[in-house]
């Protein structure tokens, strides 16, 4: 089975790095890596060339967003399935991808696992360790998976692309859309796959543009996948992430996501 990683970057060389080196010590080896990279200036492009052995395509190019570059990621993409690992992120530990692929996955099944948040103030895991197969149906009523701890099969990935209209939420859209309007079963490895450092345009409640930005794509994601009420409803939580943030400040807040996500 071909597997396919892709890994979007734009001046996070240290983060590349650290994504770079993750993939390399994977003991699975039939893996196909693409770099997809927005032209950086500060040493990114260097350390990617630094991985020659392990970048199987690396291209190096202006472009109108993360989104834009996952899409070009996507286009490249060849393998049985793809995950995205974008800079900074990593696999939890060398032999995820060899798990993975052990389990005879369904070509036309999405697999998700947990991943391991870390913020400046708190970790924590989610999907939560209390989430087990027998109940995980129920946690994907309410729940997204994150993407870094998602392997989307070639059935889907290469006839989907990012909604690049959504600046911060197209990766929301991608997973909805193949859960509920191509009806792709969701199933659950209960493993962590990966670790995801919070930081970024996508966690950032206190620039008060980016907050307008993510309020747009909360509106225009969740109406169209679950109806008005529940679009008002993750408004308000939208706005009591602000409230929290620039009252009490992050800390409080990353305590209050771990209460209620994970643990």
């Amino acid at each position: 089975m071909k597997f396919s990683i892709i890994t979007v970057v734009f001046n996070d060389k240290e983060g590349v790095r650290r994504t770079l080196s993750s993939i390399s010590a994977q003991t699975y080896r039939q893996i196909e890596v693409i770099v997809v990279d927005g032209q950086s200036t500060d040493g990114t492009i260097e350390i990617v060339r630094q991985y020659g052995e392990t970048v199987s395509c690396f291209i190096s190019e202006p472009d109108n967003g993360i989104y834009d570059a996952m899409n070009k990621g996507l286009r490249l993409a060849t393998g049985d399935f793809v995950i995205f690992l974008n800079a900074g992120d990593y696999f939890f530990s060398d032999s995820v991808v060899e798990q993975f692929v052990g389990s005879s996955p369904d070509p036309n099944s999405v697999y998700f696992g947990r991943v391991s948040i870390n913020s400046n103030y708190e970790s924590w895991y989610f999907p939560p360790f209390s989430v087990k197969k027998t109940n995980v149906s129920s946690w994907l009523r309410g729940n997204v998976p994150n993407h870094q701890a998602m392997f989307f099969p070639k059935s889907f990935y290469q006839l989907n692309m990012f909604d690049t209209s959504l600046k911060i939420s197209a990766d929301a859209d991608y997973k909805l859309r193949a859960q509920k309007v191509c009806n792709i079963p969701f199933s659950f490895l209960d493993q962590v796959v990966s670790v995801f450092e919070v930081g970024g345009v996508s966690t950032t409640y206190s620039d008060f543009a980016a907050v307008l930005v993510r309020a747009r794509d909360s509106w225009k994601v969740n109406l169209r996948y679950y109806g008005f009420f529940h679009a008002v409803k993750m408004l308000v939580y939208l706005s009591n992430k602000v409230i929290i943030t620039n009252i009490l400040g992050e800390r409080f807040l990353s305590r209050a996501i771990k209460t209620m996500k994970g643990k």
